[in-house]
């Protein structure tokens, strides 16, 4: 039965512990080591002034090219734009910016970014949604980065789950959804169970769940083969990971 290894990381910026200093290529070998079929990074940054303009981003994609079988697609969906951090209100411009990506190491169809307005004093927040093919099967992906405020986040959480409904089953969405598993039993629609559980943040010291990967599978095509949390070199967060089976 053909697998997929699905896993979502918020990097912080490849900052060390979080809020230290920048570590790119720790964050590179981090991600390498996560050896998933599709990657969903949070907390990403392209060319700003506090990382060194580095396009972190671009580093994470070539350093998986560099992997066997290493035809990667990706794609990177800027919340914030220019060193004063600005809300993007239409086409990414290119250069300085703050966001999430996706990465497939099958080809990625069909993508889509959603964009969510700030949620008061919150920072803006962004999901990708786009198709990829295990087998013969298609089966549509999402990663998410989700408001740190209580409300906004179940809100746009049930945005990228009505986004993906409209696109072929089974469906699987990766992020920091920012909701702790309780939490998002009640804020997530029906169907949509957990992967993998266990605690992924404060990295040093877990002490509750807000990444996560949900599935949603009507035709019951997918199986979990297993899941593993992972203490990366930079981040306060912990990456999941989850091993899932597709049916032909």
């Amino acid at each position: 039965m053909p697998s997929l290894r699905v896993a979502t990381w918020n990097i912080a910026g490849a900052r060390l512990g979080g809020g230290g200093p920048v570590d790119l290529a720790a964050a590179v070998a981090g991600v390498r080591a996560l050896d998933a079929d599709v990657i969903a990074l949070q907390e990403v940054d392209r060319e700003l002034a506090r990382s060194g303009r580095q396009d972190q981003p671009l580093a994470v994609a070539e350093e998986l090219a560099g992997t066997p079988g290493g035809e990667w697609s990706w794609s990177f969906a800027p919340a914030l734009v220019g060193d004063d951090f600005r809300p993007l209100t239409g086409p990414d411009p290119g250069g300085p910016a703050y966001g999430n990506v996706l990465l497939s190491r099958l080809p990625l169809e069909a993508v889509e970014h959603l964009r969510f307005p700030s949620a008061g004093v919150g920072e803006q927040r962004t999901a990708l949604v786009g198709t990829v093919r295990v087998g013969s099967r298609p089966v549509t992906v999402a990663a998410a980065h989700l408001s740190n405020r209580h409300g906004y986040n179940a809100r746009q959480l049930r945005v990228v789950q009505e986004a993906m409904a409209g696109r072929a089953a089974p469906r699987v969405l990766a992020g920091d959804l920012n909701l702790p598993s309780l939490a998002l039993g009640f804020a997530s629609r029906r169907g949509w169970p957990e992967s993998v559980r266990g605690a992924t943040f404060p990295s040093s010291r877990p002490a509750q769940q807000l990444d996560h990967v949900l599935r949603n599978d009507p035709a019951a095509v997918l199986r979990v083969r297993g899941g593993r949390l992972v203490a990366g070199p930079v981040s306060d967060h912990r990456a999941l990971v989850a091993d899932l089976e597709v049916a032909p």
